[in-house]
């Protein structure tokens, strides 16, 4: 229900106006980015999650897309709540700092996602699980970090529509869901390991999201200067994020596949 309603309502929100002259270039992101996050959830889901239960599967595929999707919907409201809301200061207010956020936290989310379901899995929550809570990490370290600056990220992008910080922090997000996709990644068989591989090969993110605070210190919006160049100041340090980002998951063991398949009869405990 939460996938349908939100999508349809976010997608009836950016349909409704897609053709009004104002901010039209927003609207045509916000629309491409869910359809582009989407199509991603939808080929991994459908191509490389659990071999036996769903890949290939249509109601299985049905089911985790919706799962997927819902966490797209909780994704923007979290982002709208933290102050970056896609539609108030994006589409509307064309705030082009809260757009960019919006997506890259959209896309963040898909990779997560993606990578939660990169292998196999006996049950549903041994797929949403990781997922929830590699977004829930996510959100709250945004937070902590944001409540230790004196002005925050999300200050700088509704307040000031700074496109440079909105690049900066679109760039924490994603690269930081790439090390959180990875940690969430491989094959289920045992509580202990999905833990132990989600906190040990995720922790690095505090270090993305408090280098980012740096870099929000040095570069954020001051009166002596408001506006920064965007491509110096803003596209260059998110695309060193996530290519250090994915420099790291490259040098990670590959996640484990095929080496402890555990099926829903073992899981539980009853007879095959």
């Amino acid at each position: 229900m939460i996938a349908v309603t939100g999508t349809s309502r976010s997608l009836h929100r950016l349909a409704k106006a897609i053709s009004l002259r104002p901010n039209f270039p927003h609207r045509v992101a916000m629309l491409a980015g869910w359809v582009a996050c989407a199509g991603f959830m939808a080929v991994m889901v459908w191509n490389y999650s659990d071999p036996v239960y769903v890949a290939g599967h249509v109601d299985y595929f049905v089911l985790f897309m919706a799962c997927g999707l819902a966490g797209l919907v909780v994704t923007l409201l979290v982002t709208s709540w933290l102050g970056a809301d896609w539609h108030r200061n994006g589409v509307v207010a064309g705030n082009s700092a809260a757009i960019v956020v919006c997506l890259g936290a959209m896309i963040g989310w898909s990779i997560i996602y993606a990578g939660a379901n990169y292998g196999a899995g006996p049950t549903v929550e041994t797929t949403l699980a990781p997922a929830i809570a590699a977004g829930i990490w996510l959100a709250l370290t945004w937070m902590i970090i944001d409540a230790m600056l004196s002005f925050s990220l999300s200050d700088a992008v509704a307040l000031d529509r700074d496109l440079a910080s909105g690049l900066r922090l679109a760039g924490c997000l994603i690269a930081s869901s790439i090390i959180l996709g990875r940690a969430c990644a491989g094959d289920w068989w045992s509580w202990e390991n999905t833990w132990s591989d989600f906190f040990g090969y995720g922790w690095p993110i505090v270090v993305v999201f408090f280098a980012t605070g740096v870099m929000q210190l040095w570069w954020g919006p001051t009166v002596r200067v408001p506006v920064r160049d965007r491509a110096r100041f803003g596209l260059m340090p998110a695309a060193v994020l996530v290519l250090i980002a994915i420099v790291y998951v490259s040098c990670l063991p590959p996640p484990e596949l095929g080496k402890h398949i555990v099926t829903w009869e073992q899981y539980t405990g009853e007879k095959e």
